[in-house]
C-alpha cells in the first residue's frame, strides 16, 4: 500500500477536524476518529488534484465546482487504498499535462488560485465561507506541494 498521500492527508486533517460534522453524513459522524479526517482530507485533495486537472488542460464541458463536487463524492465513498490510486492517477495526469504544456510556476499558481476558489465554493454548500476558505487554502498548499515534483526537473 502507497505511503506517498499519508502526510498530505496528515496535514489536511487537523484543519478538517473541528468542522467534521459539516462535511459527513449524519450516520457517520459517530466515526470522527483519524481514519475518517484521513478519508475526508483525501476526498478533498482528490477533488483539487481533479479539477486542478482538467482546469489546466481545459477538458471542461461543465462548471468546475460541479465536476470537483462529484469527485469528492466519489472519492469519500472510497476506502483509504482506493483513494491513494484515485490520487497517484490524478497527479500523474497533472504531471504529463505539466509536462506537454510547459506549465512555469506562476501557471501553476493562477491555476491554482482558481481551483482554489472552487474549492471554496463547493465546501460552502456545507459549512460556513471562513471555515471552506481555511481548509481549501491548506488543501492548495498540500497539493502543490504534491505537485512541485512534478514541474522539478
Amino acid at each position: 500500500m502507497s505511503t506517498q498521500f499519508n502526510e498530505p492527508r496528515s496535514a489536511i486533517a487537523p484543519v478538517i477536524g473541528p468542522y467534521i460534522g459539516y462535511f459527513e453524513e449524519s450516520d457517520r459522524k459517530r466515526f470522527t476518529g483519524l481514519e475518517l479526517l484521513g478519508i475526508v482530507a483525501g476526498a478533498f485533495l482528490v477533488g483539487f488534484l481533479k479539477g486542478f486537472g482538467e482546469e489546466a488542460g481545459k477538458n471542461l464541458g461543465v462548471e468546475l465546482a460541479d465536476y470537483m463536487t462529484r469527485k469528492i463524492h466519489e472519492a469519500r465513498g472510497k476506502d483509504k487504498a482506493d483513494q491513494d490510486m484515485m490520487l497517484a492517477q490524478a497527479h500523474d495526469e497533472i504531471a504529463a499535462i505539466i509536462q506537454k504544456q510547459n506549465l512555469d510556476s506562476k501557471k501553476l499558481d493562477k491555476i491554482a488560485d482558481h481551483v482554489e476558489a472552487e474549492l471554496v465554493k463547493v465546501l460552502s454548500r456545507d459549512a460556513p465561507d471562513d471555515v471552506s476558505t481555511r481548509i481549501a487554502a491548506t488543501v492548495k498548499n498540500i497539493a502543490l506541494k504534491l505537485l512541485s515534483a512534478a514541474t522539478a526537473g
